[in-house]
């Protein structure tokens, strides 16, 4: 090591200008060591420093924390309000295309403030299956931690399991389930 005056920081054997874990030792004019410690800088800038690094993990753990929860809130203000479908396709598996709507089909999904939900599911008879369908759509709106959408439901119907995707003023589904291909736009 050169002499030069000023405070290295030795671990393991290295020399750095980084605060380490070690040996602190300061070299005078004439290159001797003048004090060895194993406890870390007091200098008021590496103090400071540190306190800040500590600062600077706060807004991470806030993140961290408000994480990990299967469901997250739904934006109030936007979201209520009575949902009709203007648009309802349905493609079992190597057969064509069906329109819900046209056939005289309907789905209608009132959404409250507390996002509890409410409607009609009506289905013509052949459709889907040999006998008309009309179900309930009670129960509530939920936002999954991807962003997309579910109504759980009561009802056993196809709509619980499909997945939402929620624009202005609308809710998108294209589901996949059980070879039958859902497309389903609701819009306010």
């Amino acid at each position: 090591m050169i002499p030069v005056r000023g405070r290295y920081y030795w671990s393991r054997g290295a020399k750095s200008n980084a605060p380490a874990r070690g040996v602190v030792c300061q070299s005078a004019l004439g290159g001797h060591p003048l004090a060895f410690s194993n406890t870390p800088p007091t200098h008021p800038m590496s103090l400071t420093l540190r306190r800040l690094r500590r600062l600077a993990i706060l807004p991470a753990l806030a993140i961290a924390g408000s994480c990990g929860d299967l469901t997250t809130s739904v934006i109030p203000d936007v979201i209520p309000g009575t949902y009709a479908a203007t648009s309802f396709r349905v493609t079992p598996q190597g057969q064509a295309t069906v329109d819900v709507i046209a056939a005289g089909g309907s789905l209608t999904i009132t959404i409250a403030d507390d996002f509890s939900t409410d409607g009609t599911l009506f289905m013509p008879g052949g459709l889907i299956s040999p006998q008309a369908v009309q179900a309930s759509m009670a129960g509530k709106l939920v936002q999954k931690s991807d962003g997309t959408y579910f109504f759980q439901q009561t009802a056993n119907t196809f709509v619980k399991d499909l997945i939402w995707q929620q624009f202005t003023d609308a809710f998108v589904s294209t589901t996949l389930l059980a070879g039958t291909q859902f497309q389903i736009a609701l819009q306010k």
